[in-house]
């Protein structure tokens, strides 16, 4: 039986819940009204785009990435996982998965203007990125070492999936260890969509960090990229990835992006966060 002390506890949390959509709204706004604009110099910067899984360049950067190949610029894109855990599938096993996702990211990135020998799929087994260091350290600073690019562009180290924290360390390590001047930016993908204080898919966090730390990161140093024509691209892109998009095999549990989680990445500018800034 919940007793009134459980009730009375209980009612911040709900109003938190309740409240969270709107504040989340109002914290981006404040973040996009700091962002320096960086449009007019992007597509002459050729770029490395170090992607966790399958579909987080197009959602992250795929908008500047078709800006920078319309003009004629470099991009390199590497997936270092193969997204077979996305999902669990009684008609789809693990390896079917895997290549279900691997034949997207061609397709989405083609849609992208990126040509095919520009593509590196790593296929590390999504979760062992961490535990897999060094490794891919040495992967990716071989590549940078190849490219020598303007731009690395990566996932945010502030966003809650272990991958993306992962391929974030990865990425700035092995930016060193190639000893290029490639300036590093992060995209942030669950950040942007949980807000500062997520902590998870479902994760709440404490009151007192969800009321403090929104406000904290809404002075968060971002840059952006207007996607003006190139959304376009960016939309055909996503559409590629049919095994994220849609109901691909018809069970009740196959987990779907809906159109409200798709619209924060379908917007006017793409947001990047230059890595040595403050994480929350």
């Amino acid at each position: 039986m919940t007793t009134a002390r459980e009730l009375a506890a209980s009612a911040p949390r709900r109003a938190a819940r309740a409240s969270k959509p709107v504040i989340r709204r109002v914290w981006r706004r404040a973040v996009l009204a700091r962002s320096v604009d960086e449009t007019a110099g992007a597509a002459a910067r050729s770029a490395v785009v170090v992607a966790p899984h399958p579909d987080d360049e197009t959602l992250g950067c795929g908008a500047t990435i078709a800006r920078k190949r319309a003009a004629g610029t470099r991009v390199v894109v590497v997936v270092v996982t193969d997204g077979r855990l996305s999902h669990r599938s009684e008609v789809l096993s693990p390896d079917d998965l895997a290549a279900v996702r691997a034949g997207e990211v061609r397709a989405a990135c083609a849609r992208l203007g990126v040509e095919a020998r520009d593509l590196r799929l790593l296929e590390l087994e999504e979760g062992s990125v961490a535990a897999r260091h060094d490794a891919v350290t040495a992967m990716l600073a071989t590549i940078l070492d190849e490219v020598r690019p303007d731009d690395v562009l990566t996932t945010y180290r502030s966003d809650w999936h272990v991958d993306h924290q992962a391929v974030s360390a990865a990425t700035a390590a092995a930016v060193r260890a190639a000893g290029r001047a490639s300036r590093v930016l992060e995209f942030p993908i669950w950040f942007w969509v949980d807000g500062p204080w997520g902590t998870g898919p479902d994760g709440e966090g404490s009151i007192r960090r969800y009321l403090g730390d929104p406000v904290r990161a809404s002075r968060l140093r971002t840059v952006s990229v207007r996607t003006d024509e190139h959304l376009a691209a960016k939309r055909a892109a996503l559409a590629q990835y049919r095994s994220q998009t849609t109901n691909l095999t018809g069970e009740r549990n196959w987990a779907v992006m809906d159109e409200d989680l798709l619209s924060l990445f379908l917007a006017p500018v793409e947001v990047f966060v230059p890595f040595g800034g403050p994480a929350r």
